[in-house]
């Protein structure tokens, strides 16, 4: 009887044992919340690049690789096009220009230029779209980081002044069709006319049955630029922007050939009053319509004098009256939870329907960037970082201006921060998931499809207080227990040798141990 209740606790210690074990040997990830930095990426999560750079724009290549573009400055104060191309680790993929780095100059390197967005293309290559001085410059690249010669002019083409068409500033002024065909949003002419949208063919040259000579406009009844651009699977395309005149988000729909789309909102435009507000920083597209993510300000409440604006639309152009308010949504968290998240740089949908936002907060005593993640309704998603918000709070006067999604839900972001000396480029990824959804994802210790507690599971997708069925008789079993729940592994004391040539079971310090 003794005997058979002693092999029963050495069994029990056994199982305890591997469970420790299996706990060690988990991927960093595994005991990640969402919005955690993943420390399996990078260093800690985060890439930190040499002084004088910035990225404004990432893309998921081939490979499941990263590349990020922005500028790189030499000490004269001059930039040049700037690109970084990564492993699934963070680390630089030496395939890739020099090292992992491409730096383009432009004009004898004596007139500043900058990558403004990016986009992934077959076979490895990438288009960057970027500004030399006041010219648009499109360059595309082939997967070892070489200019590709079979687009434009060695590989660049450089497009019409900002006279004539203004660039839209932003990561989501670039986006490629489906044959190829690339898209460009911006403002003609100048800054402030008309939404506008330029159209090339895939070999760099421009596609003249696109608008007139492929450029298209769309007259808004006030003063408006495009900053992003959206094709459509039907061959429509959606451009987003500012009408400052009329503190609104605007919208505009063209037809394939560039034709102003008469049927989506009023005469091709759809727009949301904000009072004090400035046109959307992204647009998502949705399943049965369009939802545009950017600031509203207020000039009289400084320093928290802007926060953060989600409007929803119809396909139609109609604004979706059963979201928020009339259609519009301005989340501020429990009890308007300070810091503010203040502005959008960048925003995408995952697999559950969520929205994540990278961008700025504020408040009184803080100003940093951070990612924010609301449900489908347009409230902060509680079980993303602390009440639906991730702040980077160590880096002080930092930018998000980029972000992409990954297929396993992870969450890149690309910007820069200043030191106060100079900028350094960043990278952070973090962990992504979809709490709720029933899928156990990167980050996720349970999830049992709803957002319930005492169930186990909890609504952070957090596996709830463990209970082990254990109860120590011996030394080494209390050891393993207290190192368990303690969280030290310093108290497993290891068990006494069996000297070599003695035969039989011994007991002493824990378990039977039978040489034979």
């Amino acid at each position: 009887m003794l005997a058979s209740l002693a092999a029963e606790e050495c069994g029990k210690q056994r199982v305890l044992l591997l469970g420790v074990l299996m706990v060690l040997s988990m991927p960093s990830w595994v005991s990640a919340a969402p919005g955690d930095l993943d420390l399996s990426f990078g260093i800690d999560g985060v890439i930190e690049e040499a002084a004088g750079t910035r990225f404004r724009a990432v893309v998921v290549a081939a490979g499941g690789k990263l590349i990020a573009g922005g500028d790189i400055q030499d000490g004269s104060g001059i930039s040049d096009f700037l690109m970084v191309r990564y492993d699934a680790q963070g680390h630089r993929d030496p395939s890739f220009g020099d090292g992992g780095l491409v730096r383009t100059p432009f004009g004898g390197g004596t007139v500043s230029a900058q990558v403004l967005a990016l986009a992934a293309l077959p076979g490895g290559r990438v288009l960057a779209l970027g500004d030399w001085g006041d010219h648009l410059v499109l360059a595309r690249y082939r997967a070892d980081g070489s200019l590709d010669p079979a687009f434009g002019a060695s590989g660049i083409v450089i497009g019409p002044k900002s006279a004539d068409f203004a660039i839209g500033g932003t990561s989501r002024a670039l986006a490629i069709r489906a044959d190829g065909k690339i898209l460009v949003a911006g403002g003609s002419p100048g800054f402030a006319s008309a939404f506008a949208a330029l159209r090339y063919l895939p070999d760099g040259s421009i596609d003249a049955g696109f608008g007139s000579g492929g450029l298209a406009k769309v007259a808004a009844s006030s003063i408006g630029h495009a900053y992003i651009v959206r094709p459509l699977s039907d061959g429509k395309v959606l451009l987003g922007g500012g009408l400052p005149s009329a503190d609104q988000f605007g919208i505009a729909r063209l037809l394939e050939n560039g034709d102003p789309d008469l049927a989506f909102g009023a005469q091709a435009v759809t727009t949301t009053p904000l009072d004090q507000g400035d046109g959307p920083s992204d647009l998502v597209l949705l399943e049965n319509g369009i939802l545009a993510v950017g600031p509203k300000f207020d000039p009289g409440a400084a320093p928290l004098n802007s926060t953060l604006a989600l409007a929803r639309f119809l396909s139609s152009g109609s604004p979706d009256v059963t979201f928020g308010s009339g259609g519009l949504e301005i989340p501020l968290g429990p009890a308007n939870q300070l810091p503010r998240f203040s502005a959008a740089f960048a925003a995408a949908s995952d697999a559950a329907g969520r929205v994540v936002i990278a961008g700025n907060f504020r408040d009184p005593a803080l100003d940093g960037s951070g990612l924010a993640r609301l449900t489908a309704d347009g409230e902060f998603d509680v079980t993303f970082g602390e009440f639906g918000r991730v702040l980077n709070a160590a880096l002080f006067s930092s930018e998000e201006r980029g972000m992409v999604l990954q297929n396993d839900q992870g969450i890149v972001t690309v910007g820069y921060f200043d030191d106060g000396v100079t900028v350094h480029a960043l990278v952070e990824r973090r962990v992504g998931g979809s709490c709720g959804d029933g899928r156990l994802d990167a980050g996720e210790q349970c999830d049992d499809g709803n957002a319930a507690a005492g169930d186990g599971c909890t609504p952070q997708c957090r596996r709830a207080a463990l209970e082990i069925p254990l109860v120590p008789t011996t030394s080494a079993s209390a050891a393993l227990l207290t190192a368990l729940l303690g969280g030290s592994l310093l108290a497993l004391r290891p068990r006494p040798r069996v000297r070599v040539g003695e035969r039989g079971r011994r007991r002493r310090g824990g378990c039977e141990s039978d040489p034979s």
